[in-house]
């Protein structure tokens, strides 16, 4: 792992872009990059300058899906003040929301396939490349089949956003084995963390349901709320994405038993990734007319990598640990001290999009980038809950507060002080919760059927965490 001096270091005076900055984590991630000296530009299609400009940061208001746009962002012209060409790229711009790319699939697939695809052919075409990283879900692998869920689990997504999150990946790979562009691709559980209650939506609904409590009101829990979810706090988050921005060499240096069944099951492909029996011309007039000749050329373009893209590092970014929801939400009752939750049955359209009970794998960016979260989940809520009051009390973003104070990362995880005292017991309030019917089974596990919470309005309960509609 690059220890934090040395991280710093590499950031200082680095110029760097960040797409969708508006967001949960790009604002986040837009500070810790400032704080270390880098020359940070935020891009948005929601971006308030003013919340930035303390921090020296610029802004451009700019839609990803505007490729002249996106173009001038990582290519600018020489000649505008303070445009200078980054040298790595954060893409976090992207829609959120399982149930919503089904109302709105165009929104979904440009912003979040055609958008990317901007980024990464305006990266192609400059002669010094820099770094892509690029925020994908845990939602790419659909209905887990095992825990912890590590990135070689079978990817068989239950929604459009994650299939166009996974589209996203392979674009990643095809970029990097056709054209050498270099990206890192992080599989993000569930972040939360201080943010501004005016700027998310309900798509992070750990956030959301955070604000809530805070303010004395309900949420509501599909099921009985014994769905496990893996819950991670924003600074680990963040220290994830800067350790993935420069980190040299990152490499997948082993391939699993599934990764090489799974190459040699496939068919050969062409350069441009067609199979090689669609490159020969059929035949017109009979079998006899014109044989085809089907020898491959002595000198074949690069072919594209297997599934999982050997030459793109793909990481998952969690706490490593699953927790029933309903403990989330009563933890975060426990600390701010008000607040109530209830259950109901599962709505059709969230249980349609229900993955199961999740946990990430975590042992290969351990081994790869020497990540590791260290904020146990009571200290994150506590932390998130009183930078929420703090902000609302002085009417600023809960993010800007904590930056501003040093409280963003909890006590306890800071120069090895004792974490605050443990949560009480809450099996009185469990007790006189009324209990709902749980969902009907998925095949494999009892567990599968379990998933997050919403509030009253059905709201897909397992949304991507990483940005918001706005942050494109």
């Amino acid at each position: 792992m690059i220890e934090p001096v040395i991280l710093a270091r590499r950031y200082a005076r680095l110029p760097v872009l960040i797409t969708g900055g508006a967001g949960f984590i790009g604002s986040h991630l837009a500070r810790r990059l400032a704080a270390m000296g880098a020359r940070v530009t935020v891009a948005g299609r929601s971006l308030d300058p003013a919340a930035y400009e303390s921090a020296g940061i610029r802004t451009v208001r700019a839609d990803v899906r505007d490729v002249a746009i996106v173009g001038s962002l990582i290519d600018p012209d020489p000649v505008p003040a303070r445009a200078e060409a980054p040298a790595v790229v954060f893409h976090l711009a992207g829609y959120s929301g399982q149930v919503p790319s089904y109302a709105d699939h165009s929104e979904s697939l440009t912003t979040n396939c055609l958008g990317l695809l901007n980024v990464l052919d305006a990266v192609r075409a400059r002669e010094a490349r820099p770094r892509v990283v690029f925020t994908s879900s845990r939602l790419v692998y659909g209905r887990t089949r095992y825990l912890p869920v590590d990135e070689d689990h079978p990817c068989d997504a239950l929604s459009l956003y994650g299939i166009h999150k996974r589209t996203g990946e392979e674009y990643c790979e095809y970029y990097a084995a056709r054209w050498g562009v270099e990206s890192v691709i992080l599989r993000l559980a569930n972040p939360y963390g201080p943010h501004d209650p005016a700027g998310h939506n309900r798509y992070n609904v750990a956030n959301w349901m955070i604000d809530e409590l805070v303010a004395g009101r309900g949420v509501t829990v599909y099921g009985r709320g014994e769905q496990l979810r893996d819950y991670v706090y924003i600074d680990d988050a963040i220290d994830a994405l800067l350790l993935a921005g420069v980190t040299p060499h990152i490499s997948r240096t082993t391939r699993s038993a599934r990764e090489v069944n799974a190459s040699h099951a496939r068919a050969p492909h062409s350069g441009d990734g067609a199979p090689l029996s669609a490159v020969a011309e059929p035949l017109a007039h009979g079998p006899a007319a014109h044989p085809v000749d089907t020898r491959l050329p002595e000198r074949m373009p690069p072919a594209r990598p297997d599934h999982h893209g050997a030459r793109v590092p793909i990481y998952n970014v969690g706490s490593g640990e699953g927790t029933p929801l309903i403990d989330f939400v009563e933890t975060a009752i426990d600390v701010a001290g008000s607040g109530a939750v209830r259950t109901i049955d599962w709505p059709t359209d969230a249980l349609a999009v229900e993955t199961g009970d999740f946990a990430a794998g975590i042992s290969r960016i351990a081994r790869d980038l020497g990540w590791r979260p260290h904020t146990p989940l009571a200290d994150g809520i506590a932390a998130t809950v009183a930078a929420q009051r703090t902000a609302l009390a002085a009417d600023i973003a809960p993010a800007a507060a904590a930056s501003r104070s040093g409280a963003s990362r909890p006590a306890a995880t800071r120069r090895g002080s004792q974490p605050p005292p443990a949560v009480p017991a809450r099996r009185a309030r469990r007790a006189t919760r009324h209990g709902s019917q749980p969902p009907p089974a998925v095949p494999a596990r009892a567990a599968a059927t379990r998933h997050g919470s919403q509030p009253p309005p059905a709201v897909p309960a397992d949304a991507a965490p990483e940005t918001d509609r706005r942050a494109a």
